[in-house]
C-alpha cells in the first residue's frame, strides 16, 4: 500500500503493546479490557469492555483513554453521560471545551453553562456569559444579565449552587485513572525486575 512501510518496525524490534482482557464476560464484553501500545500486528486497536482503558476506549460503563466513549468517560476527548476531558461532550460535561446539558469548563456550551466563556440556553455564569434567559459574569448578555432576577435564578439552580463541588469532583476524577495506571505500571516493572 502506498504510504506504508513494507515491514512493521515495532514487530521487527519485538516491541508490542500490553493487553489485558478479563476472563469474565457479560453480553459478549469482558468486564475489564486494557490495551496499551500497538498489537502484534503493529496496529493500535480499541479497548472494548464494560470497563475499558486504552488509547481509544469504548466502555459499556466506564472508559479512560485519549478517546473515551462510555456512560462515564474520562479522556482527552470524553463522550458520555458524564464526560470529563480536554473536550467533554455529554449530559454532564467538564473540559477545556465542554458541551452538554450541564457544561463546565474553559469554553462551555449547554442548557446550563459555567466557565471562562459560558454559553447556556437557560442560564450561564462565568467570566463571559451568554444566555437566552439568565446570565451572570464579568461580561454578561441575556434577557436578564447581572440583575437581581438573574442572580436569584442562578443561585436557585442545583447546578450553580454546587458548581465548585462538581468542579472539584471532576478534577479528581480526571486525575485518578492516570495515577492508578502509573502505579500499576510501576508495580509491573518492579515485579518484572524481581523475577
Amino acid at each position: 500500500m502506498p504510504g506504508r512501510l513494507p515491514f512493521n518496525p515495532t514487530a521487527a524490534l519485538g516491541v508490542c503493546g500490553f493487553e489485558y482482557r478479563s476472563s469474565f464476560t457479560f453480553l459478549g464484553l469482558p468486564l475489564i479490557h486494557i490495551r496499551s501500545g500497538p498489537g502484534a500486528d503493529g496496529q493500535r486497536h480499541a479497548a472494548k469492555g464494560w470497563i475499558a482503558l486504552g488509547r481509544t476506549a469504548y466502555g459499556a460503563l466506564f472508559a479512560v483513554g485519549a478517546i473515551a466513549v462510555a456512560p462515564v468517560a474520562i479522556g482527552a476527548t470524553g463522550v458520555g453521560i458524564l464526560a470529563i476531558g480536554g473536550v467533554g461532550i455529554g449530559m454532564v460535561a467538564f473540559g477545556g471545551l465542554s458541551g452538554g446539558v450541564w457544561a463546565m469548563g474553559g469554553l462551555s456550551v449547554g442548557a446550563f453553562a459555567w466557565g471562562g466563556f459560558a454559553a447556556g440556553w437557560l442560564a450561564a455564569a462565568g467570566g463571559a456569559a451568554w444566555s437566552h434567559y439568565f446570565a451572570l459574569g464579568g461580561a454578561a448578555a441575556a434577557q436578564h444579565a447581572n440583575d437581581p432576577l438573574a442572580r436569584a435564578a442562578i443561585h436557585s439552580s442545583f447546578f450553580f449552587r454546587h458548581i465548585i463541588g462538581l468542579f472539584t469532583v471532576s478534577m479528581i476524577c480526571s486525575w485518578l485513572p492516570m495515577i492508578g495506571i502509573s502505579l500499576y505500571r510501576r508495580w509491573l516493572k518492579n515485579r518484572a525486575t524481581l523475577t
